[in-house]
């Protein structure tokens, strides 16, 4: 059958079928073998061909000045990821005027030679651009500032393992120094701020002047990191309404007996009385030695317009942690007036069977009608 005869609809899904497979290389040459069927088929496999990309760094400025002169890539690039080690300061007024509809940007091992900063042209600092996803790995902390100047907006930004160099505890990121050094250090305003491995004192002394989440999700952090956390969202944690902590678990810990490692200091979340927008906590205290600390005190400190508290545990902390709840909303119903959802999840780790999780469920709900006041056990949720 000739290309011109297939109706364009079916030649759509025919394309959108090849884009949907996963993996395989075949399945993309496949997409481009589409692009030599007819001039019909061109607009849709490109759109489906330039949506995702994935340049090396030693080639994107070359892949910069390929797509500065292509109207396909302008039209139809959304997703950009830059793998290696590369400065890509001198490279953001071209990147965003060439990929204008640029809305995902993942960097890997970004860094700023020699520790410096590289001034930017004055289009390139007026922050002017919405990102939906930006996800920056394994980068110099020192970059991190210069990598999100050009935005005004990140709906999700995720950081992950953030290298600090620099020995002089008087730079410019340390606790006294910070943004007044940083140019134009208007606080970006973040949806969902993911920290992964970042907790770090000398990280979050940094992103605490130029980051302001609605959301802060915290992975991967010991009770020594928790106190950098707390110092975090004392400083930007004005618009914070959710808080997802997942501490380091046991079999992550290193340097030692997990115990010992997760043992020193004391753990102090009096902060989450004075974000004054929290609405809603999620505790992951799956393998985490230092739970009860944790979970006690986010009870004690989590301001009173909280209105959702979930939890993931394993059934060997059930009974605990149960206890230090029903303790507490004993102690303070007035102070939990605006709670109407608690969860309570992944108790139910050792059934094999679904009659097994069922009849678990079923004794832990008992437990939480037991022990909670009825007010708290009718929105309370046991969940596998």
């Amino acid at each position: 059958m000739a290309s011109g005869t297939l109706p364009q609809e079916l030649a759509d899904h025919i394309i959108d079928l090849l884009s949907a497979i996963p993996t395989p290389t075949s399945d993309r040459n496949d997409l481009v073998n589409c692009t030599l069927v007819s001039k019909a088929w061109l607009p849709r496999t490109s759109r489906r061909l330039l949506k995702h990309i994935e340049v090396l760094a030693l080639k994107f400025p070359a892949f910069l000045r390929f797509a500065q002169s292509s109207e396909r890539f302008r039209a139809y690039t959304e997703e950009l990821v830059v793998l290696g080690t590369t400065d890509m300061s001198p490279h953001w007024t071209i990147m965003l005027s060439a990929l204008p509809q640029l809305c995902s940007l993942e960097l890997w091992s970004n860094l700023l030679p020699g520790n410096k900063f590289k001034p930017l042209p004055d289009s390139a600092l007026a922050r002017h651009h919405h990102l939906a996803k930006l996800k920056i790995h394994c980068a110099e902390l020192d970059a991190v500032p210069i990598l999100l100047l050009p935005f005004d907006r990140v709906d999700t930004l995720e950081l992950r393992s953030l290298i600090h160099y620099a020995d002089d505890p008087s730079d410019w990121h340390s606790t006294t120094g910070g943004a007044a050094q940083v140019p134009n250090a208007i606080p970006l305003k973040v949806g969902r701020l993911i920290l992964e491995n970042c907790c770090k004192h000398n990280a979050l002394s940094l992103l605490r002047t130029i980051l302001r989440p609605t959301a802060v999700f915290a992975n991967g952090f010991d009770r020594e990191e928790a106190a950098s956390l707390s110092a975090f969202l004392q400083h930007a944690g004005q618009d914070v309404e959710h808080i997802n902590l997942l501490p380091t678990q046991d079999d992550d810990a290193s340097g030692g007996d997990a115990r010992n490692w997760n043992s020193r200091g004391l753990v102090d979340l009096a902060v989450l009385a004075v974000c004054p927008k929290l609405t809603s906590i999620t505790l992951d205290l799956v393998d985490v030695f230092w739970a009860q600390d944790l979970c006690r005190e986010v009870l004690r400190h989590m301001p009173k317009g909280i209105s959702r508290l979930r939890i993931i545990l394993t059934d060997d902390r059930w009974e605990d942690i149960l206890g230090l709840i029903a303790t507490h909303l004993r102690l303070s119903q007035d102070k939990y007036s605006e709670l109407n959802s608690l969860e309570l999840r992944g108790v139910c780790e050792e059934a094999e069977s679904e009659e097994e999780v069922q009849a678990l469920l079923l004794e832990m709900r008992e437990e939480v009608e037991t022990s909670l006041p009825p007010r708290y056990s009718a929105i309370t949720k046991v969940l596998p």
